[in-house]
């Protein structure tokens, strides 16, 4: 399967699965963000954009380029996935099923350092709250130390 063919069912999975959360349908917008995480995981780990015999160097520089950011693009709606289930578990107060993708998003947030803070209050939501003053203290720590000029 190609990048735009996954995109594409991708995008339909996860508009899918906010018109069943806007309804306040659970198990069906659960199931569709699944599939929609499921397709964005599959996407990033293919890395089907693979430069490295690419012999001049600038072509190869630019590919490399394109490809994290696609990589990236990807990251970001996989997060934007994550936080619907947080808001589907919310519907009826219940960690589920946020609670069953904290390590993959929180694997995820290694790469997407600005999510830190939303990683912060899932990890709160679903009452692992050690994790939660984990990544608050690695928060506080890259603020105090970082210098601004």
């Amino acid at each position: 399967m190609c990048i735009r063919d996954s995109s594409t069912l991708l995008e339909y999975f996860f508009s899918c699965g906010i018109k069943e959360y806007n309804k306040r349908n659970k198990t069906l917008a659960t199931a569709t963000l699944e599939t929609a995480v499921t397709c964005l995981q599959k996407s990033i780990q293919m890395d089907a954009i693979c430069p490295n015999n690419i012999e001049d160097e600038k072509l190869k520089e630019e590919v490399f380029s394109q490809r994290d950011a696609i990589l990236l693009k990807f990251k970001r709606q996989l997060m934007s996935c994550y936080m619907y289930l947080w808001y589907v578990s919310q519907l009826d107060w219940k960690v589920e099923p946020l609670s069953r993708h904290m390590d993959d998003i929180e694997k995820l947030c290694l790469d997407l350092p600005d999510k830190i803070g939303i990683l912060v209050e899932m990890f709160r939501y679903v009452r692992m709250d050690d994790k939660a003053l984990e990544y608050e203290k690695k928060a506080h720590l890259r603020k105090t130390n970082s210098f601004h000029f």
